[in-house]
């Protein structure tokens, strides 16, 4: 029968709606995924949480881009290869002297992350750090550059796709200062 899965909708350039339909590169790849298994999908577009929240409770029989970390693992089966696979991002203010930083220089600062996020084990398990949670990745990069926070923490590929599409606003304020 048919399986349905979530898509997240607010999460270019991997996965968002464009025209009312799922579209990103996670996208075509779990298309084609199940295109040759020959299963019939439907992608259902939701924003992350309740994309989440509904396969949890097993509305959907999936929900796709997050961050297997031991917190999901609880609640949630991962495929043991990647979809894919993408570099987080430590960003700072342009005028920001930090650089080549780690999970756990993030200790006693306050670092900018997106509401429901997960960024992995050793960042969740990192002690004293400030979290000032952001809406969606281009808020955090807006807080980052307001001085809302230290550091932001962002995948690489969206932080690239937000600074191409964000005009004039956030290019050149920030830069990478660690992964």
């Amino acid at each position: 029968g048919l399986v349905r899965i979530g898509a997240e909708d607010d999460w270019a350039p991997f996965s968002s709606v464009k025209d009312g339909k799922p579209h990103g590169m996670a996208v075509e790849l779990v298309q084609a995924i199940f295109a040759e298994a020959g299963i019939p999908l439907e992608l259902v577009p939701l924003p992350y949480a309740r994309c989440m929240e509904d396969a949890k409770r097993g509305r959907l029989a999936g929900c796709f881009d997050t961050l297997p970390d031991a917190e999901l693992r609880k609640d949630y089966l991962f495929h043991a290869q990647p979809l894919f696979v993408d570099e987080l991002w430590i960003l700072g203010r342009s005028a920001s002297k930090a650089s080549n930083l780690k999970t756990a220089d993030l200790s006693g600062k306050r670092v900018i992350v997106t509401h429901g996020y997960t960024y992995g084990d050793v960042f969740e398990r990192t002690a004293d750090m400030v979290r000032v949670t952001a809406p969606h990745d281009i808020n955090a990069l807006r807080m980052l550059v307001a001085e809302r926070g230290e550091f932001a923490v962002v995948y690489r590929r969206i932080t690239q796709h937000l600074e191409r599409s964000s005009a004039q606003e956030l290019r050149g304020k920030f830069k990478r200062v660690g992964k």
